[in-house]
């Protein structure tokens, strides 16, 4: 390892099996940490400090300890490169990005805390060889998402390499350690020679100023690496790859298993990335993934399945979105959708067909691949675009009104493009932030348009019906009665067109999550929703369980059934696919609060509470959810910091009293 890895001991990742031994900083299993964190095993170790696995006792997750060598501790510039790992990577939520999440002390000792990623490095991938250009392209796409989201932030990672990427064992991609990582004002050319040589730029190499576009070459780099296993320029030392850096292009490479149309489109991505002048490079992360993407999606499907097949991607995931529809898959967070999606559909199209055993499987997951084709074709968005991850970032941020602004946009522009696929998601999307924003009226008056339209070409989305009617009782816009009758009918609906994984009486999981968990605002309504609930408790929808972890720790925490209700919560409110739901994860955090308060733990509540309004306590215009946790801090006596008084009464977590239910 070379770099930032030698100092602080490489990734967070699974250790192998190993004696116990002390480790420099005095750290063995089974020491509690600062009071709270209980050193599991050792990671690694390098000139500068440890890292270890670490079990959250507050929180009970395991997280990734980074401690520094008391010795280095009175270095200043470590410190300072400490904070500013945690100050920039706090900016950056996003899926494919590592989350690091505070620094802490205890003796002479200094540490931060960052997710604990259970997988392997790419450098560990890399190990064994190339990859599969197919399976390549799509680490490769989540890579680029990840610093995409840092350089929205104004963060240059500035030591992109395999060491510093991580792969799930679902296979998800994660970008770390932003030791290094500046924004652009704030470099010296002192600090910009910092990094790995072999995967720095020119203008890094002559320690210039940088920009989103040093990273760019970078990316050049691992994509090459990832396709060749070997590196584009090399030498005999570090000096000499230096200079070959500067001096050559690139050594020339084949990707022989491609059609010779895929291949040139992209070696000519990447050899744009490693342009010697940032001008000639590609100005975003994005316009590099978009170039890759065209190389690869405007061709065939059958020339990627000829390439070779994906490392396993779930085919159930894909089964369920077929037989559920995109909206309620996005709402809970099931499925990811990207401009170059359509690469990882079109490969799993044919085994999700065979999967749900009907012949209109492959017919429902269509839109999937028509987003890529509409925006070529007609220059409709895509169901998943540009234009929800702006919307998704200011959520997370508890900026509604732009959320709604851009939403709102998206939405007008679908009906006037006669675009159902991004009609029904930006509707749903939207009446789900009004509900969170405490204006229940606007959120039935989208919910009410969507059935409304009552036209053909909307029928393909009659399985996202129950989402937008549990807003609208959530709003008031239908009584009790009203709502009853209708779930039947949509129970009655999906019934006749998939088959159920239990008894015939017993809804699956995600079935369950949208015809009762999601509106249950009460305890009689949580009880009646357990009473449905499944009784086979498998893993509900592998890479989306954040969305149903959420209505289940929900219905529990209502029920007052509080220790069944914090793992699917914690779950939930720490997950990977934040940007996909990015409603989810803080609400979760909410219902975590109350479900720890009922099991009498006072501190982990009032973090839990605390933690929701540090996110959405200064929402655009407000924050229904954290109202309640500025509420429930407030009946704990927690400092004046969280418990300002809220501009209106919160009610529930949407604003919308229970005596609203006719």
């Amino acid at each position: 390892m070379t770099g930032i890895d030698d100092d602080l001991g490489g990734m967070p990742t699974n250790p192998a099996p190993a004696t116990v031994i002390p480790v420099g900083v005095g750290l063995f299993p089974g020491h509690v940490l600062a009071g709270r964190y209980e050193i599991v095993a050792k990671l690694g170790h390098g000139g500068m400090g440890a890292v270890f696995r670490a079990h959250d006792r507050e929180l009970g997750e395991d997280v990734a300890l980074k401690v520094i060598l008391p010795e280095r501790v009175r270095d200043p510039g470590v410190l300072d490169r400490f904070r500013r790992e945690v100050k920039l990577a706090r900016k950056i939520a996003h899926p494919n990005v590592c989350r690091v999440f505070d620094m802490g002390e205890e003796g002479n000792l200094r540490f931060l805390t960052m997710e604990f990623i259970a997988g392997k490095s790419l450098r560990e991938l890399l190990a064994n060889g190339p990859l599969e250009p197919t399976r390549a392209l799509v680490i490769l796409h989540q890579i680029i998402e990840g610093v995409a989201a840092a350089h929205a932030q104004g963060v240059v990672h500035r030591d992109l390499k395999p060491d510093n990427v991580m792969i799930r064992d679902g296979g998800q991609a994660v970008v770390a350690d932003f030791g290094l990582a500046r924004t652009p004002t704030g470099n010296t050319a002192a600090s910009n020679f910092a990094g790995t040589p072999a995967y720095m730029s020119p203008e890094q190499l002559r320690g210039e100023p940088l920009d989103a576009r040093s990273d760019i070459f970078a990316l050049g780099i691992v994509a090459y690496e990832m396709l060749t296993g070997r590196l584009p320029f090399t030498g005999a030392s570090l000096g000499a790859i230096a200079a070959a850096t500067l001096r050559d292009a690139p050594a020339p490479f084949e990707l022989s298993t491609l059609s010779d149309s895929m291949q040139r489109g992209i070696k000519t991505a990447i050899l744009r990335a490693l342009e010697k002048k940032p001008a000639d490079r590609f100005a975003s992360c994005m316009e590099f993934g978009e170039a890759l993407a065209s190389a690869g999606v405007t061709h065939s499907a059958e020339t990627l399945m000829d390439a070779a097949p994906l490392a396993r991607v779930t085919e159930t995931r894909y089964a369920r979105v077929a037989a559920v529809g995109i909206v309620a898959a996005l709402a809970l967070g099931i499925l990811i959708w990207r401009p170059w999606s359509a690469i990882i559909h079109a490969q799993q199209a044919p085994a999700a067909s065979a999967h749900v055993g009907i012949p209109s499987a492959r017919a429902n997951e269509q839109p999937a691949l028509n987003a890529k084709h509409s925006t070529d074709e007609a220059g409709h968005e895509p169901a998943h675009s540009e234009v929800d991850t702006r919307a998704a970032l200011a959520i997370l941020e508890g900026d509604f009104d732009s959320a709604v602004q851009v939403l709102e946009e998206r939405r007008n522009r679908a009906v006037a493009d006669d675009d159902p696929a991004s009609y029904v998601v930006s509707s749903t999307q939207l009446a789900l932030t009004y509900l969170e924003m405490g204006l229940p009226k606007k959120a039935d008056d989208i919910a009410a348009d969507f059935f409304a339209r009552k036209e053909a070409k909307l029928e393909k989305f009659s399985n996202d019906w129950a989402m937008l009617l549990a807003v609208r009782i959530r709003a008031g816009g239908m009584t009790a009665e009203e709502f009853a009758k209708e779930r039947i009918a949509w129970i009655d609906r999906i019934r006749g067109k998939q088959p159920t994984n239990g008894p015939r009486d017993e809804l699956d999981w995600l079935d369950w999550s949208l015809a009762y968990g999601f509106s249950v605002e009460s305890r009689a309504e949580a009880i009646e929703a357990l009473e449905k609930m499944p009784r086979t408790h498998e893993p509900k929808v592998e890479f989306g369980r954040l969305g149903t972890d959420l209505v289940e720790g929900k219905v529990y925490v209502l029920a007052e059934q509080f220790d069944k209700a914090v793992e699917p919560l914690t779950r939930a409110a720490a997950p990977g696919n934040a940007l996909e739901a990015p409603l989810v994860p803080t609400r979760a955090r909410f219902y975590l609060g109350m479900a720890l308060q009922g099991k009498g733990d006072e501190a982990g509540a009032r973090r839990a509470f605390e933690r929701v309004i540090d996110r959405w306590g200064k929402a655009k215009p407000r924050s229904m959810t954290a109202e309640r946790a500025r509420e429930a801090l407030k009946k704990m006596g927690a400092s004046d910091k969280h418990v300002a008084k809220p501009t209106v009464k919160p009610t529930n977590p949407f604003g919308t009293a229970i005596e609203t239910r006719r």
